[in-house]
């Protein structure tokens, strides 16, 4: 549940002491150059750490090491390697650290002399690159009942089987969305198709006929 912060607390929750409330991004901009406030980077910055340690924000080891080497000089300062893998050991970035220790350290050797501020923007210019970037998937089926994943990006609505993409539909193509008892429906323009696909509790099959 997103809350309105223009109203009270305990007029959107029901028991309001029984809830944990945490401060996380909803829209991620394409270009981390737009935010123009250092604090606001580093928020974003906090956020793509903690979508690394949860595995929503997957990439290859490469980026993964290059990313928590930018994280490691942001919170450390300047490379120290017995500092760098006595930081490593009590602080876990990503699920399977262990195995990208020396890669990570390696990393960190390049980025002497960089600040924390720099180094928060150089994280957001390597996850924003990333297919996961600012996704969150939501279960779904399609007309097979085959388990698929929706996701909203700047870029419009994607589909996913597990962590790959397989289809697109673009904002630009999109003309309505809408929910039908258990479905989730997207009218596209004129000249594409009318698609329709069961939301994330819906045991429906997907729909689709011409317009």
């Amino acid at each position: 549940v997103w809350l309105d912060l223009l109203k009270p607390i305990v007029k959107q929750i029901r028991r309001p002491k029984h809830v944990v409330v945490k401060f996380v991004v909803k829209f991620f901009p394409p270009d981390h150059t737009q935010l123009q406030e250092e604090l606001t980077r580093y928020l974003f910055a906090l956020q793509v750490k903690q979508d690394l340690a949860q595995g929503r924000l997957t990439c290859n080891d490469t980026s993964a090491a290059l990313l928590i080497s930018h994280i490691v000089q942001s919170e450390i300062g300047d490379f120290d390697e017995a500092l760098d893998r006595e930081h490593l050991a009590k602080n876990k970035y990503i699920p399977q650290q262990d195995a990208l220790e020396d890669k990570i350290v390696e990393f960190h050797h390049n980025h002497i002399g960089q600040t924390p501020a720099e180094s928060d923007f150089q994280l957001l210019e390597i996850a924003r690159r990333l297919e996961m970037y600012g996704i969150r998937l939501h279960p779904a089926k399609d007309r097979e009942g085959t388990k698929i994943n929706l996701a909203v990006a700047n870029t419009g609505i994607l589909v996913f089987q597990g962590f790959t993409k397989i289809n697109a539909f673009n904002w630009a193509k999109v003309r309505k969305l809408s929910f039908k008892r258990k479905r989730f429906l997207i009218k596209l323009r004129p000249d594409a198709n009318f698609l329709g696909w069961p939301g994330a509790r819906s045991r429906g099959r997907l729909h689709r006929e011409t317009t």
